[in-house]
């Protein structure tokens, strides 16, 4: 921030300044939410409107259960995440100093039952399971 305001405006502030001017805004520092660039919220809305509902019906029609399947990659090295913690005191959060990773293959229903499967090898289309 104090680069950026050197580079458009000519004037070198202390972070100091910067943080306080920017609470007295009513902002804060905190973490962001990640959205992906690619996401269309006109194509979000759509399959919200259109495309789910037929879905549901279909379901319905069939005695089937709806379930959202999701895999990611789950890093067991430390996190660089925020929390929160009593005024003076740092929270302590325990982490594992090993390098590696799982890898997670989830399930969820509309009805919000969880299921899921951790593996440490690779996953891919051949090694899901049924």
């Amino acid at each position: 921030m104090r680069q950026l305001l050197n580079l458009e405006f000519g004037i070198d502030v202390q972070i100091s300044s910067i943080s306080n001017h920017l609470k007295s805004m009513g902002l804060s520092y905190q973490k962001p939410d990640y959205r992906a660039f690619e996401q269309d919220p006109n194509e979000v809305e759509r399959f919200l409107s259109n495309k789910f509902p037929r879905i549901q019906r279909l379901a319905e029609k069939l005695d089937a259960d709806i379930a959202l399947e999701d895999e990611s990659g789950v890093g067991i090295s430390d996190p660089n995440g925020r929390t929160w913690g009593e005024k003076g005191i740092s929270p302590e959060v325990i982490a594992s100093q090993r390098r590696g990773g799982y890898n997670v293959l989830s399930i969820v229903t509309t009805q919000g039952l969880l299921q899921y499967s951790i593996k440490d090898e690779t996953m891919n289309s051949e090694s899901k399971e049924g």
